[in-house]
């Protein structure tokens, strides 16, 4: 009999996965330039906040192309064909993790709260008393249910960082760590003893300070105390006694989109013996490989294995 159990670090994968790859605002979506606390060169940004001089200054221009398949028909946005064909010149040197770094903090852009509301929407479609289990990178695992779960929001103070991502032909740019302060959502679980986790689908919109498991994954899954050590490289700080705890968030523009993500990575979740996915990133693939060890997990390639193993070598059945 199969396990109910929803177990969190899969499902945020799985998540994850279905929402940055049909993100709107960036479907077929190829990348054009980075600019690296300099000036773009090939598109004139005229925000005074990108052209103020700030460290830790990031943006990315992308192209969309005018003729395009419908969203239907569009194969799935991932760092590995984000680049265009042939690739220019200067793109030529980004490594792989360059690119999942752009692809994660170009979609991070107010990413939190939809992370919020596509998490909210797929326990929706569960039972209010489902089992959860909760694995993290410090190789703690803990049970709770749905229901104990809230929704907390930061305002960050002195956000370390400033990026931009600017769209073509439309020129839109969406523009993250201008301000003094930065507002930051994330969900809680709490435990009947009063610990509690935090995840973080949205950590990579502040670049490689928001990988966990060990640096590589793209998003966080830690303690409380772990969130605030973290906080502490991407901000000054937040004053705690201002963090704002509610059980929901929305409704909100992107509901039907995101209700549709959830019901896509629900299906996908009660076929995950017959068709799982990649442990890392959660993308689906008919050739993937397994964990030798364990043969329970799968990975797109050896990349990904490699990149997981911080991870899941504290919980690989195999492991001796």
């Amino acid at each position: 009999m199969q396990d109910t159990t929803l177990d969190l670090h899969d499902i945020s994968a799985l998540l994850n996965y279905e929402r940055a790859s049909t993100e709107p605002r960036f479907r077929g979506a190829k990348l054009r330039e980075v600019a690296v606390n300099a000036p773009f060169r090939t598109v004139a940004i005229l925000l005074s906040e990108w052209s103020e001089p700030r460290e830790n200054k990031v943006g990315y221009a992308f192209d969309i192309p005018k003729t395009r398949p419908h969203a239907g028909e569009l194969e799935r946005d991932v760092p590995s064909n984000m680049l265009p064909q042939p690739v220019p010149p200067a793109l030529k040197a980004l490594s792989t993790r360059e690119l999942e770094t752009i692809y994660w903090q170009a979609r991070g852009h107010d990413g939190c709260f939809k992370s919020v509301a596509l998490l909210q929407h797929f326990l929706d479609l569960f039972p209010y008393d489902q089992p959860i289990r909760i694995r993290r990178g410090d190789g703690t695992t803990i049970l709770t249910h749905a229901w104990h779960r809230v929704i907390m929001e930061f305002i960050l103070e002195g956000p370390k960082f400033l990026s931009l991502s600017a769209v073509l032909p439309s020129g839109i740019s969406y523009i993250s760590g201008e301000s003094p302060t930065l507002l930051h959502a994330v969900m809680g679980f709490a435990m009947d003893d009063g610990a509690g986790s935090v995840l973080d689908l949205s950590s990579m919109q502040f670049g490689e300070a928001g990988r966990g498991d060990g640096g590589r994954a793209t998003f966080t899954l830690e303690s409380m105390g772990k969130f605030h050590e973290r906080t502490g490289r991407i901000c000054r700080g937040y004053d705690g006694s201002k963090v704002k705890v509610s059980d929901r968030v929305g409704p909100g523009a992107d509901d039907d989109w995101l209700m549709e993500v959830a019901l896509t990575a629900k299906q996908r979740w009660e076929k995950r013996k017959e068709a799982p996915w990649c442990g890392f990133c959660g993308a689906p693939g008919a050739s993937l490989r397994r964990c030798a060890a364990c043969r329970e997990v799968h990975y797109c390639d050896a990349e990904h294995q490699r990149a997981d193993w911080a991870f899941h070598k504290k919980f690989c059945s195999g492991k001796k």
